[in-house]
């Protein structure tokens, strides 16, 4: 009988570790669906050294210094800074 005692104990731990688990993912996919809900919303990247915009998956983007990344989702914004268009990718819409 205490086998079966025990084995009902450990059953409801891991079915509490089980539920303290879960609500943490929970939380953490929402914080990931919130990042990408942010991501979409970025449709140009600017670059505050060189001045130049670009669409985020233009190979200049992936080449900049993260210190130098700024990101919107209105090209007006870079445009009123006296940002200019990559020439590669062409973010002109």
């Amino acid at each position: 009988m205490s086998d079966y005692v025990e084995a009902i104990s450990a059953t409801i731990r891991m079915n509490e570790q089980l539920d303290s688990d879960t609500s943490d993912l929970k939380d953490e996919d929402e914080e990931i669906l919130e990042e990408v809900e942010q991501v979409d919303k970025v449709r140009y990247v600017g670059n505050t050294s060189t001045k130049v915009y670009h669409k985020p998956d233009c190979s200049m983007v992936i080449r900049m210094n993260e210190d130098y990344k700024i990101v919107s989702s209105s090209k007006d914004v870079f445009i009123k800074k006296g940002y200019r268009a990559c020439e590669y990718c062409k973010p002109l819409d």
